[in-house]
């Protein structure tokens, strides 16, 4: 950066910083990166909209933003973008249907079929079943991201999720 003026010099050292910044950034959904500022998240989907009734889950994160219709898999589902602190945490895709007898069974196996051309074969799969409810229910990791993907469906509900959320390991002695 010798021979630029100051103020340049200043900016190229921004920039080179950003793009160190972001090169550590860890991919949760296409440009979504884990820890993104909402700002962030705007600028790099630019469709997102502020959600109406932001979602709560019990771990404190709030979905904040989303995309109301995402196609995936054939489907069209509705994007959340999770945050606490004002950092991007999570994102989850619901295609939900409340509805009698709703089978979403062949939507599901597209949906597997998409994820594991795109991850491979499941790490973990589950299958419960019992008077009517049932949750399905698979799981791969990619790129430090953990993905489940899961059917649940109950008399008058039924709802995919697929939710992408970094991995958080443990030292076992911690435990």
């Amino acid at each position: 950066m010798k021979g630029l003026k100051p103020g340049l010099r200043a900016a190229a050292a921004g920039a080179l910083w950003l793009c160190a910044h972001m090169a550590g950034a860890q991919s949760l959904w296409g440009p979504a990166q884990a820890g993104m500022t909402p700002d962030e998240l705007k600028a790099a989907v630019p469709q997102v909209e502020r959600s109406r009734r932001p979602d709560r889950l019990p771990n404190g994160l709030r979905g904040t933003w989303t995309l109301p219709e995402t196609p995936l898999a054939g489907e069209k589902y509705e994007t959340v973008f999770y945050f606490k602190d004002d950092r991007l945490q999570q994102v989850a895709q619901t295609h939900a249907f409340t509805r009698q007898a709703c089978d979403m069974r062949p939507a599901f196996e597209a949906l597997l079929s998409r994820m594991r051309a795109s991850y491979g074969l499941e790490l973990a799969a589950d299958d419960r079943q019992n008077s009517g409810f049932g949750t399905q229910t698979a799981s791969w990791v990619a790129d430090e991201v953990d993905i489940a993907a899961t059917l649940s469906t109950q008399p008058n509900r039924c709802a995919i999720r697929v939710s992408y959320k970094p991995r958080l390991l443990k030292d076992a002695s911690a435990l």
